[in-house]
């Protein structure tokens, strides 16, 4: 379950700082450790920095996300996987007949929606509110599909060269830009992990399919 909504607090030296949280989290961006790396490498998420939930088993599954704000209608989109809309606020039962499909939804103000997608595309798939100022203040989620999965890959080298090209907040950018440069190369050329993902993609298949998910529910 996903808990979404405006958030007014103090941070640790007393000044007022507001933003958009879930899960009473507001979204860190761990540029130089991705949360992707972090369970490839056997690890899990710290809840302070980024919410999520983690599906371990392949299968259908239900999320539902609540929409805590009273005046604020926010677009969710979801990577990884589509989803069909289940069933609303004002819903008295699933529609499981033939519901709304989509990677985007808008749930409105005091709401809630039921979505459900296939947990069989092993990855770290990123959820988010579509209006980009909401997610610079930390409007965003992860879905964690099947860690033990994610713990057997291998995340190319010019990945994971960029988890130590800054060092503290000091940015190598001669560093980064090679490494950039060197993931592109790898893409373009069908190289590895990334190459692999992507050639499916562009086929069509495989992991493009994967995404075709449906939201179960929305009001």
């Amino acid at each position: 379950m996903f808990q979404t909504g405006f958030a007014v607090s103090l941070d640790s030296d007393g000044n007022l700082d507001t933003g958009f949280e879930v899960n009473s989290t507001e979204f860190v961006d761990l540029v130089y450790q991705p949360v992707l790396h972090t369970i490839a490498a056997g690890g899990t998420v710290n809840a302070s920095n980024v919410a999520s939930v983690v599906y371990n088993e392949t299968g259908a599954v239900d999320l539902i996300i609540n929409n805590l704000d009273t005046a604020i209608d926010h677009p969710y989109h979801s990577e990884g996987s589509g989803s069909l809309s289940l069933e609303d606020a004002e819903s008295v039962s699933y529609n499981t007949t033939n519901p709304i499909r989509r990677d985007t939804h808008i749930i409105p103000a005091s709401s809630w929606a039921v979505l459900r997608f296939e947990a069989s595309n092993p990855g770290v798939w990123f959820m988010h509110c579509h209006i980009d100022w909401h997610l610079a203040e930390g409007f965003a989620a992860v879905v964690i599909v099947q860690p033990d999965a994610v713990a057997q890959m291998t995340i190319p080298s010019a990945n994971t060269a960029l988890d130590s090209v800054g060092t503290g907040r000091v940015v190598d950018v001669a560093r980064a830009s090679s490494a950039v440069t060197s993931r592109r190369s790898s893409i373009a050329g069908g190289e590895g992990w990334a190459g692999g993902e992507a050639a499916r993609m562009s086929a069509g298949s495989g992991t493009q399919a994967a995404f075709q998910g449906l939201w179960l529910a929305y009001k």
